[in-house]
């Protein structure tokens, strides 16, 4: 369209500036310029739907002919327009190096032929004046093809980074309002732990302004305690700790004193940033408050210690006096009664269980929950722990065994070797005896086994059963509190799901582990270690 309004404006300027001259023979390159603008400014969106590239090439063929037409009716190779043809080529070269040498190209053709072949017979005139213009046009187009690629170059690459830019402004948008509008308080830092990013919920929670905590260390900010109020920062640092191990990090326990000066209590999951190498480039920290939360449980295991507490008299009070009913020495009853009383005493024993199960908890979870480590040996304590446990083994028709020749030193018959070990014998009775107490309940026939083998630092005792088993899903959760199995088997045995959460702390607390293997219908193995004693 421009292009034909340009021949439009050349013409009218030949008219009036030579108004003697003949104007006849343009009026046809008149007519069909302003033909072609018009379908142009009509047509050319239609048209370029379709196929742009197809488009523009035959507008550029079509201005070709109407220009060549032009040089023609001007004079030919003495118009005085012929530079014109140096512009269309320069144009045409930036537009495409193949519309460039067709320009070129058709402009010698054109040249050639109206001056050697149209016109003959040929005069060096002629001649003279078209080897310079060829040679011109070979230069140009030499000239017009590297710039032009390279101009065409550099506009694609402005284009690409434009792009570029554009996305990663859009991304860095869309990242920005997603940090804004969590919750928790996030944060970046680099690998010298320098703050680079600091969201508004982090703000919130810290008093620090995202310009002011940015570049500086992220213990100037985030100054971290432990539940003992010792500081983590530089020792244990999550962070760190994350680095280190090349996985995510979740603590529970930490605080820290903000701008205000007001502790907060939170719950925080630190993980690593690598780059493509797999090299720690920084870490990323998500965090929340969770004073209100640890106030709650705070209140809630005080309510259930003095619960607890409270109900354990009564509950000793109600066992000794059934305990005198049921007495024959002591007081006579007939047998309906007796059944009657059985029964109540069946539940108190139930309540006062979980009494001392709950009593037990709050110690742990309080860190008040006290060891008497020393020395002594296991399988004397496992042989007193079957002895008591027989019976009850015996009334649903399960062996109970303990086999002393077993025991093992790192595969091989344990002689002449110590298998004391160092713990708090209470504690280690009481995890034991919960696990093979399990082990009869959850066993309807055949038998119960205690092992031990010993490696260079640790006893592992293994508690086999042929029972209903555990499904790989119950195993992941059956050691966290209140946690119970729901199927129709274990809720005939009933349970309140703290026993083996109870075992999982008096295990830890006793520097050892705990762990199950076991798959559903047949049989589970629980093990647990205990450090051997060095004398």
């Amino acid at each position: 369209m421009v292009g034909g309004l340009v021949v439009i404006f050349t013409y009218t300027l030949i008219y009036f500036a030579y108004p003697e001259s003949d104007s006849t023979p343009y009026l046809i390159i008149y007519i069909v310029t302003l033909a072609l603008t018009l379908y142009n400014i009509a047509l050319a969106g239609i048209f370029k739907k379709n196929s742009n590239r197809l488009f523009l090439r035959t507008e550029v063929a079509l201005y070709g002919i109407i220009g060549f037409l032009f040089l023609d009716l001007t004079g030919g190779i003495g118009s005085p327009y012929l530079f014109i043809v140096y512009f269309a080529i320069v144009f045409a070269f930036l537009n495409s190096r193949i519309s460039g040498y067709l320009t070129a190209g058709s402009t010698v053709f054109y040249l050639i032929f109206i001056s050697l072949i149209e016109n003959q017979p040929i005069s060096v005139n002629n001649v003279k004046i078209v080897i310079p213009q060829i040679v011109g046009i070979g230069f140009a187009s030499v000239i017009s093809s590297y710039y032009g690629g390279f101009l065409k170059n550099t506009l694609s690459e402005k284009s690409q980074m434009q792009g570029m830019v554009q996305k990663l402004t859009a991304d860095k948008s869309k990242d920005d309002a997603i940090l804004s509008c969590m919750a928790d308080g996030v944060y970046a830092v680099d690998e010298d732990r320098k703050i680079i990013i600091f969201n508004k919920a982090a703000e919130d929670l810290t008093g620090w302004k995202a310009e002011d905590a940015i570049g500086l260390n992220c213990s100037t900010v985030m100054k971290l305690k432990d539940d003992q109020d010792l500081n983590i920062c530089e020792k244990s640092c999550p962070m760190l700790i994350s680095w280190s191990s090349g996985e995510s990090v979740v603590k529970n326990d930490m605080c820290f004193i903000n701008k205000y000066k007001k502790t907060i209590q939170v719950s925080g999951s630190y993980a690593p940033i690598k780059n493509l190498s797999g090299n720690t480039t920084g870490g990323l920290c998500v965090f929340r408050d969770v004073t209100k939360q640890k106030q709650l449980e705070r209140q809630k295991d005080e309510f259930i210690s003095t619960a607890s507490h409270e109900m354990r008299t009564p509950l000793t009070a109600m066992e000794g006096y059934i305990d005198l009913a049921t007495n024959p020495k002591i007081a006579k009853i007939d047998e309906k009664a007796k059944e009657y009383l059985d029964k109540a005493h069946s539940q108190v024993l139930g309540m006062s269980r979980l009494m001392k199960d709950l009593l037990n908890i709050s110690k742990i979870e309080e860190g008040k929950f006290e060891l008497s480590k020393q020395s002594f040996e296991i399988k004397d304590l496992i042989s007193s722990v079957i002895e008591t446990l027989n019976k009850m083994a015996t009334e649903k028709g399960l062996k109970l065994k303990f086999n002393e020749s077993n025991i093992s030193f790192a595969g091989k018959k344990a002689i002449g070797v110590s298998t004391k070990i160092m713990a708090d014998p209470d504690k280690a009775r009481e995890v034991l005896n919960n696990l093979t107490e399990n082990a009869i309940k959850y066993t309807k026939e055949g038998h119960i086994e205690v092992s031990v083998t010993y490696d260079q630092d640790f006893a592992t005792i293994c508690v086999a059963d042929t029972g209903i088993g555990i499904s790989p899903d119950d195993q992941k959760h059956i050691f966290q509190k209140f946690y119970q199995v729901a199927d129709y088997e274990t809720r005939e045995v009933g349970g309140t799901g703290l026993g083996l959460y109870i075992t999982r702390s008096m295990v830890e607390m006793n520097g050892g582990k705990i762990w199950v293997e076991s798959k559903k219908g047949q049989g589970s193995k629980f093990f647990f270690t205990i450090p051997r004693s060095i004398d």
